[in-house]
């Protein structure tokens, strides 16, 4: 039986010099029922990096697209130019305005362009739907633990104004492949911790492998996570067996933290790492 393969097409690090990188993410999976994108980045490096990794793109069938900021969906406009089959998951709600206010007060737009989910090849999922028996997409998540700090500069527009933004359209998949159940999240705005209960009461077992970002870094402010959100990430796990491989948003400083205490339980994936599981 072939196995699962996860390709980081496009991160914050990369593994050499020959992947691009940038502050975004994209994620190829390999999977029996074909080819799956999680997310297109911030721009079409993305599509590079996959040509250096040998993989066509205009063989993929899914997009999905984890929640409407720029880092996530940049590269869509560039990917729907060579590929004009795949469907694209999206929450319906990710299309609000959204923005980040910098270290000096001022709003910078990180939204998604919303021409591009428009039409018949995009299809919005809900709260859970099935892409089918072995990829299973969910969103509305909600607790309250290790919820990044760094959420409280990014806002949506609503019909009152600039409000804090909810993440309600932050979606993760869950894919069941050899036996394994692995969990694949863009940024884990809803906290990396709550995801994982939510995919645990859904499939009810535990997940064997999480794969993304715990968003413990802030890009545009250069600031690292408070000290008691990674020590809750590091307790929780600590009593698993989850393999763990992070990316992008996590950043460097935060991920030393979770190796030093986390060991050989997690790993840190770049452009151009390849998962075999």
């Amino acid at each position: 039986m072939n196995r699962l393969k996860v390709k980081i097409l496009i991160d914050d690090e990369s593994l050499d010099e020959r992947y691009e990188k940038e502050h975004g993410l994209s994620i190829l999976i390999e999977h029996s029922s074909g080819y799956v994108l999680f997310d297109t980045g911030k721009t079409s490096k993305f599509i590079d990096n996959a040509r250096t990794m040998k993989v066509d793109l205009s063989s993929v069938k899914h997009v999905v697209l984890s929640h409407g900021h720029y880092d996530h969906t940049g590269g869509l406009k560039a990917f729907l130019e060579i590929n004009k089959h795949a469907k694209i998951y999206f929450q319906k709600n990710g299309t609000k305005e959204r923005f980040s206010q910098k270290a000096d007060g001022r709003m910078s737009y990180i939204g998604i362009d919303k021409e591009l989910v428009l039409g018949s090849r995009v299809i919005y999922p809900g709260l859970q739907y099935e892409i089918n028996e072995s990829l299973i997409l969910f969103s509305g998540v909600s607790g309250t633990r290790s919820i990044p700090s760094i959420n409280q500069s990014l806002f949506q527009m609503t019909n009152k104004g600039l409000e804090r933004d909810d993440f309600s359209d932050e979606q993760n998949l869950i894919i069941i492949d050899n036996g394994k159940y692995i969990l694949i999240s863009g940024c884990s705005h809803k906290g990396i911790l709550n995801i994982i209960d939510r995919a645990e009461e859904i499939i009810q077992r535990q997940i064997d492998i999480v794969i993304g970002g715990f968003h413990l870094f802030s890009f545009s402010k250069g600031a690292i996570e408070n000290e008691r959100t990674i020590q809750s990430i590091v307790d929780y796990f600590k009593n698993k067996k989850t393999k763990i491989y992070t990316m992008h948003c996590t950043g460097m400083k935060p991920y030393g933290i979770l190796k030093e205490a986390l060991h050989t339980q997690i790993e840190y994936i770049a452009s151009g790492s390849e998962i075999h599981i």
